[in-house]
């Protein structure tokens, strides 16, 4: 049902009708709309297609191996698991690139944030989500 729903968006959209849905579920914006914007107290505080929203400046990061991040700024949502550590990085990449050196990093991945980390990225105030 859901698929057939968002088929018949898609194809009024198509067709040339301006389509607004609204939805707290940013997965089905991100794969169903090509702009997005964020409310937030009742104002638009950002507007653009997706795409562009996508390409913060942000980077999720995840080093598996051992590495102190603790001097290194621009760190946020940091998630420790056993032999890894995955987290949102928006600082110097020279930075990030210096202390990963100094660790012993077994494997890297680095990747664009998805759109509700990007959505969180508006709703933040001074380091917390409000």
């Amino acid at each position: 049902m859901q698929k057939e729903f968002f088929d018949i968006l898609r194809e009024r959209n198509e067709e040339g009708a301006t389509v607004l849905l609204s939805s707290h579920i940013l997965s089905e914006i991100q794969r169903n709309c090509t702009r997005a914007a964020i409310i937030r107290d009742g104002r638009i505080i950002a507007c653009n297609n997706v795409d562009f929203l996508l390409k913060t400046s942000a980077k999720r990061i995840t080093v598996h191996g051992t590495v102190n991040l603790e001097q290194l700024n621009g760190v946020r949502d940091r998630k420790d698991s056993e032999g890894s550590v995955n987290f949102l990085y928006s600082g110097d990449m020279n930075n990030l690139l210096r202390t990963l050196s100094s660790g012993q990093v077994k494997d890297l991945t680095i990747t664009e944030p998805d759109l509700d980390e990007v959505f969180l990225h508006y709703y933040e105030k001074d380091g917390e989500t409000v």
